[in-house]
């Protein structure tokens, strides 16, 4: 985390391989995006609400050091909940399973990036600029902790475990509707 630090957030985004956002320069988003799940993979709809959430997502990756893959969108999906989640009720679905997966999958970093994500206030309000990505990362880190001494209190892991119930209520949805339709 600490070998990007000094970069820009553009240069950053630019090693990451991930999408630099330009608020003037928009291009077409493609309809229709992928992720691989066990070997397979799941196309999904590029919704409109995911087109505008995922420029600040981005940034999420490279201030907070989780990576792109399936371990790491479960982390970031936890920061983000603690941070400040994107104000888009699909949102909030689609992103709310990876909590529950990351508490069962990786209990500790879940609750790692929950700790870390009460501490910060996430990047979905802040206007994207020339400016913002001319900011070092570490810069950028140092702006989005609103309290680094608000982690790890009883109060942080109650809303944890109400966020992994919500998260694993949210994901057996399917179940509950399916015994339902079947009695």
């Amino acid at each position: 985390m600490n070998s990007i630090g000094r970069k820009t957030i553009a240069e950053a985004l630019k090693d990451w391989s991930l999408s630099i956002p330009s608020p003037v320069n928009r291009r077409a988003a493609p309809r229709w995006w992928s992720f691989r799940f066990f070997g397979f993979d799941v196309p999904c709809y590029n919704f409109e609400w995911r087109q505008q959430a995922l420029a600040h997502h981005d940034l999420h990756h490279v201030v907070t050091g989780y990576p792109c893959t399936l371990f790491g969108e479960m982390q970031i999906a936890t920061w983000e909940f603690a941070a400040g989640r994107y104000p888009n009720a699909f949102a909030t679905l689609f992103c709310l399973p990876l909590v529950a997966l990351g508490a069962l999958l990786i209990p500790r970093k879940a609750w790692s990036a929950f700790k870390y994500g009460r501490q910060c206030c996430s990047l979905f309000t802040t206007p994207i600029t020339a400016e913002l990505l001319a900011t070092s990362v570490d810069d950028l880190r140092i702006r989005i902790v609103r309290d680094p001494r608000s982690t790890g209190k009883l109060w942080d892991a109650a809303l944890f475990s109400l966020l992994v119930v919500q998260s694993a209520l949210l994901c057996s949805l399917p179940i509950w509707i399916w015994v339902a339709v079947s009695l």
